[in-house]
């Protein structure tokens, strides 16, 4: 499941992300955040290709589940890192 963040807060201590309880998300759930990177090649035939390829900057967990929206803390490590608009991924289990 995926989903991005939408803000953060408190010097990115904390994220609200658009998971929520409609997409059956609950507290305590682990996500993994990852950046977008577009990179432009050109192709021997002269042509331009645009690929996008996701780094992994950080990991944070869901505290507090709304109805279309979620609340999570990110751990100090990752907070210089992460930013509104990353990619958010549920990690599976609890």
């Amino acid at each position: 499941m995926e989903g991005y963040i939408l803000e953060t807060y408190n010097d990115r201590a904390f994220a609200v992300v658009n998971l929520g309880r409609d997409r059956n998300i609950t507290p305590g759930r682990r996500c993994k955040v990852f950046r977008r990177k577009h990179r432009e090649r050109v192709k021997p035939d002269g042509t331009k290709i645009t690929e996008t390829n996701y780094e992994e900057v950080g990991q944070l967990q869901i505290v507090e589940v709304l109805d279309f929206t979620s609340w999570a803390v990110v751990p100090l490590k990752f907070r210089g890192k992460i930013l509104s608009g990353d990619l958010v991924t549920v990690q599976p289990g609890a």
